[in-house]
């Protein structure tokens, strides 16, 4: 080999040795202040998920809009109309 081929191997090998003696491993970014307070669950709350059962389960159609697990609606009496029925 020539002298100038050996010269730059040896400064690739020491490049490289250097170059990898000095690559750290990335850390993430730390996280938000308040994060730890933070307790994400799947799905959907009570609220919503009872409003999906009864918009879908029902076999005729309910207004989803309004919470009618707490007070049921007053008996339709004879006459009334269903203020639902247009939507």
């Amino acid at each position: 080999m020539k002298p100038a081929l050996k010269r730059m191997a040896a400064m690739l090998v020491a490049t490289l040795s250097v170059a990898a003696s000095l690559a750290q491993p990335v850390k993430p970014p730390p996280l938000p202040a308040g994060s730890e307070l933070a307790r994400p669950q799947p799905g959907m709350n009570e609220p919503e998920r009872k409003r999906m059962h009864r918009a879908h389960k029902q076999p005729h159609p309910r207004d989803y809009r309004v919470d009618d697990s707490v007070q049921p609606p007053p008996p339709a009496t004879p006459g009334s109309r269903n203020p639902n029925a247009g939507r």
